[in-house]
């Protein structure tokens, strides 16, 4: 069972209601540039492709498998996969605001979901998230997980024998174990070397990223929504099993480049930058390469150099190791005509990560014009 989770605008961890949102475990093993929504087609992309490894001797999530498990109860039952789910669990457990999503009728109170291109955010597309399946594609609400949760452990959908084979130990997956459907974990709590066993699922789509976790030892079950795909739901979700179990915690950490990029639009590019270097050691905040750059890239396209080029080279300085942020440094260069200096800067990025054919190209060409 997959589930689909919704976050309203004002939507509160755990404690209050949200709206609709769908959600997808990972992205589908099989790629294609077409969206492809009859379950036989879908199985019939991966039918004839081998195994991976001997089923049960280790794990490795996989969409397909999902989607062909709803082929087979299509198969089966005779009836399509979303009147099966509405007969034999939401209709029995009065989950009466969840469901299949379709991107045609009208889902009253459904959520927005947002992608980011840093710091900037962007309505998803959700043409058809139908194609997600039995490997996503469903609906929910807070509410409608509490009776989802309570199922689990009442036998109100299967016999406990049925149940206890749900969440058996069935394939190595790391340091951890998933049952048939279900990541059997030792997470911590909180801040400290503390662990409990859970059974939990996250998920993702577009736009949206879930948790579900129980823990069976306190007969409790944790529940987050967001509808941003960046969201840092894992770490919340370790402070909650610390508060859970009277255990100390941490918050969340700051995004440094958010309060730079802030400070930017306040006081001007060097007191921004100059805040970066000054915190970026601060335990109160974490420091992103990929936040850099982007927030780097967001004044390049606004035709800002001065303060693109100053965010980039600062992401040089502090990821020195990493290949992209000298790439960007370059790309920047190229902008104001700095061929000599960008030249520099590619073969940086070439020279931490040889396989990188932009890097490649772009020194072939600058080579030449700069000897011209």
């Amino acid at each position: 069972m997959e589930y689909s989770y919704d976050s309203g605008t004002n939507w509160n961890l755990i404690t209050t209601q949200a709206t609709n949102l769908e959600h997808i475990w990972t992205t589908p093993n099989v790629k294609s540039d077409k969206k492809v929504n009859r379950p036989e087609d879908m199985v019939n992309q991966f039918a004839n492709e081998p195994l991976n490894f001997v089923p049960g001797s280790k794990f490795d999530y996989s969409n397909s498998g999902y989607t062909l498990l709803g082929f087979i109860i299509e198969t089966v039952t005779g009836k399509p996969y979303q009147k099966v789910l509405r007969e034999k669990i939401f209709n029995p457990l009065k989950m009466e605001n969840s469901g299949f999503y379709k991107h045609r009728p009208v889902i009253k109170k459904m959520s927005s979901g947002y992608d980011t291109w840093y710091p900037e955010y962007f309505d998803v597309d959700k043409s058809d998230e139908s194609s997600a399946y039995a490997a996503g594609g469903l609906y929910s609400t807070v509410d409608d997980m509490l009776l989802w949760d309570k199922a689990l452990v009442n036998e109100k959908l299967l016999p406990k024998k049925y149940m206890d084979m749900i969440f058996t130990k069935h394939s190595p997956d790391g340091n951890h174990h998933y049952g048939y459907g279900w990541e059997l974990r030792k997470v911590n709590v909180g801040n400290k070397n503390n662990k409990i066993e859970t059974l939990s699922h996250s998920g993702r789509v577009d736009g949206y990223r879930t948790i579900f976790t129980q823990i069976p030892k306190t007969n409790s079950c944790i529940v987050l929504f967001s509808n941003t795909s960046n969201s840092l739901l894992h770490r919340i979700n370790t402070a909650i099993l610390a508060i859970l179990n009277d255990q100390s915690y941490d918050f969340p950490l700051k995004p440094l480049t958010i309060f730079m990029d802030r400070i930017i639009e306040k006081e001007g590019i060097d007191k921004g930058v100059a805040f970066y270097k000054a915190n970026s050691k601060n335990p109160a905040y974490y420091i992103s390469e990929d936040e850099l750059i982007l927030s780097g890239y967001y004044f390049l396209k606004q035709d800002n150099f001065n303060k693109a080029l100053k965010i980039f080279k600062l992401a040089t300085e502090t990821f020195p190791d990493k290949w992209n942020p000298h790439q960007s440094y370059a790309e920047g260069l190229m902008k104001i005509g700095k061929k000599k200096e960008a030249l520099e800067s590619f073969k940086m990025s070439l020279k931490l990560k040889p396989n990188n054919g932009r890097a490649a190209h772009m020194i072939e060409i600058l080579e030449n014009e700069v000897k011209e």
